[in-house]
């Protein structure tokens, strides 16, 4: 499963690059993420399960602003470094988000079984480095 997750996400990174190559940074990013906002709003709206309706209520208006600026800037500069480096490279430095994750996780929520984690990190770090 993970294998075809993997192999499903280097054919829509190399289709990204495509497109963004044949019309522009700004146009694909707010396009996609138009779209997808649009998909996840119809899906939050009709899903009444009471999980989503309390996130919605626990979230304040300022940290979905803020979030989603931060969104926008990591798509601006992932879209970007895809017109002017390896889509191989630029997606494992995207990958390397997972170290953020994973450090979140240790320090705020406290995660127990850390072994996996520090793992997959590693090996993550280690084929960066490769590339680089």
């Amino acid at each position: 499963m993970a294998l075809s997750v993997s192999f499903l996400w280097s054919i829509s990174a190399a289709y990204e690059k495509v497109a963004i190559l044949n019309s522009s940074v700004f146009t694909y990013a707010f396009l996609i993420h138009f779209f997808l906002g649009i998909y996840f709003l119809v899906f939050f709206l009709f899903n009444k399960t009471d999980k989503g309706w309390q996130i919605k209520k626990n979230i304040p208006i300022k940290a979905l602003v803020g979030l989603a600026f931060i969104t926008a800037l990591i798509a601006y500069a992932q879209y970007t470094s895809l017109t002017i480096q390896q889509v191989s490279s630029v997606i494992a430095v995207k990958r390397a988000g997972v170290l953020i994750s994973a450090l979140i996780g240790f320090v705020y929520f406290k995660e127990r079984n850390y072994l996996p984690v520090i793992t997959g990190t590693v090996i993550i770090l280690a084929g960066i480095f490769m590339l680089g």
